[in-house]
C-alpha cells in the first residue's frame, strides 16, 4: 500500500471514530450530558407502573433508559419517586452501570442524593462480588465523605494524585478530583507537594483560600524547597501578606516565612552575578522588613532592603558596593519613593573606616558605603551586625550608635 493511500485510510478511520463518538460517550462525558427531557419522560412512565410489575418493566428497559435513571435520581426526580427509581436501577445493575455510577459520583459527589445511589450500588457490589476499580472505590467511600475517603486512600498508597486518578477512572477535570486534591494537601508530607506540583498549583490558584493547605505547604517545606510556580500562583490569588490577618487560617509564622521567600527570590535574582554580596546579605534574611526594586538614575535598577532601623541600598552599576542608610537619610535620598540624590556623588566613609573609628560622629549615623570585595566585606559584615544589635559597638569613640550595644534584635515579625 502506498504511503498516500495509507495516510488517507488512517484519516478516514479517525473521521469515522469522530462521527460515532458522540453516540458512544465515555462515562465521564456521559455524566456531563443534558438529558432532562428524556429523564422527565422516564419518570412519568415509571410513576405509572405498579410495584408488582417493576421487575418485568426493568427487564424490558433499553440501555439508554437505564442510564437515564442516574440523571433522574440525581437531578430531576421528585423526592417521592427516588426510591422507586433506585429499585428499578438495582434490578438492572451490572458492571457497566457500576462504572457509570462511579463516573456520576465523581461529578456529583456533593449531591444530596449521591449517598443513596452509593448505598444501592454498594449492596449490589457486595452480593455480586464485582471487582472492578470503580466498584472498589464505591465500597471505599460507602458511609464516608467521598473527598476525604479518596484522599485517605492516596495518602496510604505510593501513587501520585494523577496516578491514582488514572487507576480509578477519576477525571482530572471532575469536581471530585479537585476536592480530593484539597484534602490531600492538608495532610500530606513534603514529598506529596513535590510529586504533585501541578495539582498544588491548581489548588493554590483557586479563588477561595484554604488555610489548611497553605499552612501545611508552608510548614512542610523550607524556603529553598518552595516551588516558584506554586508561590507565584499564591501571589496572584492572595497577594503578599502584610498583616497576620491577611491570610485567614494561616499562622503568622508561616505568612512571614512566605514573605521571606519572596524577599529571598528578589535578592537572589538581583545578585545573580554577585554571589559574594548575596552570601553576605542572605545571612540577615530573618531581619528583612521588605525588599523591593526601584528605577534609579538613567533607569538603573536599585535594590532596597529594609531593616528595622536602617536600609541597605544597592545600585546595579556598583557590583562591589552597597550603601547602609539610616531612616532620616533614606527619606532624603528617596523623596516620594523616587531617587532624589545620587550617592555616587557623595563623599562617604566605608565600613572599614567606621569599624576602625575613623568617622566623625555626625556622619557615621547617616550613610556608609559597604565594600563587599576582599577583606572589605569583613568590615561590612561587622558594621551591619552593629547596626542590627547583633554585635556590641566596641569602637573607642562610642558614637551615638554605641547605644545599640548589648541590645538583642529578635527575628523580625511583622515589623515589631
Amino acid at each position: 500500500m502506498a504511503y498516500g493511500e495509507w495516510a488517507f485510510n488512517v484519516k478516514k478511520l479517525f473521521d469515522s471514530i469522530g462521527e460515532i463518538k458522540p453516540k458512544f460517550p465515555v462515562p465521564d462525558e456521559m455524566a456531563a450530558e443534558d438529558r432532562k427531557a428524556e429523564s422527565e419522560a422516564l419518570i412519568n412512565r415509571i410513576s405509572g407502573i405498579d410495584d408488582g410489575d417493576i421487575t418485568g418493566y426493568a427487564a424490558r428497559m433499553r440501555g439508554r433508559d437505564v442510564e437515564n435513571i442516574l440523571f433522574a435520581v440525581l437531578y430531576y426526580a421528585p423526592e417521592d419517586m427516588v426510591d422507586k427509581l433506585l429499585t428499578v436501577l438495582e434490578k438492572r445493575m451490572s458492571r457497566r452501570i457500576i462504572t457509570l455510577i462511579w463516573a456520576f459520583i465523581t461529578y456529583a459527589y456533593d449531591n444530596p442524593r449521591a449517598d443513596r445511589l452509593i448505598n444501592v450500588s454498594a449492596g449490589r457490589i457486595r452480593r455480586s462480588g464485582t471487582d472492578t476499580p470503580q466498584a472498589e472505590m464505591v465500597l471505599k467511600i460507602f458511609g464516608k465523605k467521598a473527598p476525604a475517603a479518596v484522599a485517605d486512600e492516596i495518602l496510604h498508597s505510593d501513587d501520585t494524585l494523577n496516578g491514582f486518578f488514572k487507576k480509578y477512572e477519576i477525571s482530572r477535570e471532575s469536581p471530585l478530583a479537585a476536592a480530593v486534591a484539597g484534602h490531600y494537601f492538608v495532610r500530606c508530607e513534603k514529598h506529596g507537594f513535590i510529586l504533585n506540583e501541578g495539582w498544588m498549583i491548581r489548588v493554590a490558584a483557586s479563588p477561595v483560600i484554604d488555610g489548611g493547605v497553605l499552612n501545611n505547604y508552608l510548614s512542610a517545606l523550607n524556603e529553598e524547597e518552595f516551588s516558584i510556580a506554586v508561590n507565584d500562583a499564591i501571589l496572584v490569588s492572595y497577594g503578599l501578606p502584610v498583616q497576620p490577618g491577611d491570610w485567614p487560617g494561616v499562622g503568622a509564622a508561616n505568612q512571614l516565612k512566605f514573605k521571606r521567600w519572596c524577599f529571598l527570590r528578589e535578592l537572589r535574582e538581583y545578585c545573580a552575578n554577585n554571589k559574594s554580596k548575596y552570601n553576605c546579605l542572605i545571612k540577615y534574611l530573618p531581619y528583612f522588613k521588605n525588599v523591593k526594586k526601584i528605577s534609579g538614575h538613567e533607569n538603573q535598577e536599585i535594590l532596597v532592603v529594609e531593616f528595622p532601623d536602617f536600609y541597605i541600598v544597592d545600585t546595579e552599576r556598583e557590583a562591589g558596593y552597597s550603601y547602609l542608610v539610616n531612616g532620616r537619610a533614606f527619606g532624603r535620598l528617596f523623596e516620594g519613593g523616587e531617587p532624589a540624590l545620587n550617592v555616587r556623588d557623595m563623599q562617604l566613609f566605608e565600613g572599614r573606616e567606621y569599624i576602625l573609628d575613623e568617622t566623625a560622629e555626625d556622619e557615621d549615623e547617616e550613610i556608609l558605603r559597604l565594600n563587599f570585595q576582599n577583606v572589605g566585606k569583613l568590615y561590612s559584615i561587622e558594621t551591619i551586625e552593629i547596626w542590627l544589635g547583633l554585635s556590641p559597638d566596641t569602637r573607642a569613640s562610642r558614637s551615638i550608635l554605641a547605644k545599640k550595644q548589648g541590645r538583642k534584635t529578635e527575628n523580625l515579625i511583622w515589623g515589631e
